[in-house]
């Protein structure tokens, strides 16, 4: 079993390095605390492609030194929701990551109807075409010998959690997942603990073998053994389960009892609150809060738009078409509303 030969299961909470790793979609930021929450390092770095190899290197070049520190290293990751990696048994990518804001319309139009999908909507997550299971059979489609290779299918977050814990060459076995970083894929939130909803797999076809155990937030992983946390500094860091990016951000503002209210800005916009019960309605999806109670939100691109928009419309850098924004008085911009295709606006026929 994995834990049996990579984890030692207890933490000192006595002169600790606590460092957080987002791994976003436009570039990874990392941040490093002291036991007491001071800042003592930062770093960041840009992302060119949406590639498992670009995001290394970015988490690389990110990385703040402190291989030289003599405190116990804790280490958590977030990165995007509804994103996720085809891997091998070794943990090795088998095609490239199938990113939350790609659709796969033909497949979401063949099994809305779904009773197992329609059930899986009344839990408080509903199946969309920007969904990663309508993006999995689309690839099941196109690339069936991934899937005769495939052992494990991930979200960015335990993928990279992962690839700091079990050394190169050897076998990933006994993976889990933090309940937020699985909700998209096909969670029933409804239950405590929550677990996979086996009746949508079974339905869909997707082969429930392939998604890994699914455990809380902030569950003890296992000990950075790869040769990827030796070049970062962090081989023998302790490694817990994240979070999701958005969901990380909504805590990190303050949603923590009911009726708290956050709104993220980055990629998407992320307005959550903290409910104590699910209400459906068609904009929102439910995250089971890692604290207590649920965290609903919604998650359209619009940040992801403005980036597109500014580089290939205006053929502008980000930061210069920033820097001109704030030459403009507050009030004479020219209002455009783009159509979108995610949550709360998840009509699957709009372009992004």
């Amino acid at each position: 079993m994995l834990k049996d030969k990579y984890m030692n299961s207890y933490i000192d909470f006595y002169a600790m390095l606590l460092t957080s790793i987002d791994l976003g979609t436009t570039g990874v930021r990392i941040e490093v605390f002291d036991e007491y929450g001071f800042l003592k390092a930062y770093g960041s770095a840009k992302i060119d492609k949406q590639d498992t190899v670009d995001w290394v290197n970015a988490l690389k070049e990110a990385m703040p030194d402190i291989r030289e520190s003599d405190e116990e290293k804790i280490v958590v990751v977030d990165s995007t929701s509804g994103s996720f990696v085809v891997v091998d048994r070794y943990g090795t990518p088998l095609f490239p990551p199938s990113m939350y804001y790609e659709k796969a319309v033909e497949e979401y139009e063949e099994i809305k109807s779904m009773p197992s999908v329609l059930e899986i909507g009344r839990k408080g997550s509903a199946i969309s075409a920007t969904s990663p299971l309508p993006r999995i059979l689309k690839l099941m489609k196109m690339k069936p010998d991934i899937f005769r290779k495939a052992r494990w299918i991930l979200p960015p977050t335990t993928w990279l959690t992962y690839r700091l814990i079990i050394p190169e060459g050897s076998l990933w076995e006994d993976l889990e997942v933090d309940h937020t970083n699985a909700l998209k894929f096909g969670e029933d939130i409804t239950v405590d603990p929550p677990c996979w909803f086996k009746p949508l797999f079974d339905e869909v076809g997707v082969d429930l073998t392939l998604m890994p155990r699914i455990v809380g937030c902030g569950d003890y992983a296992g000990i950075a053994r790869s040769r990827l946390a030796d070049e970062l500094g962090l081989y023998g860091a302790k490694i817990f389960h994240g979070i999701t990016d958005g969901n990380a951000s909504a805590l990190a503002s303050g949603c923590i009892s009911p009726g708290d209210f956050s709104i993220g800005c980055g990629s998407t916009t992320v307005p959550k609150y903290v409910a104590r019960e699910i209400k459906l309605h068609p904009a929102l999806y439910y995250h089971k809060h890692p604290i207590a109670g649920y965290l609903a939100g919604a998650a359209p691109v619009t940040g992801g738009f403005i980036d597109w928009f500014i580089s290939r419309v205006l053929g502008l850098d980000i930061g210069e078409a920033y820097r001109l924004a704030e030459l403009s008085d507050a009030g004479s911009e020219y209002l455009f509303f783009p159509q979108g295709d995610r949550s709360p606006f998840d009509d699957p026929r709009l372009a992004a």
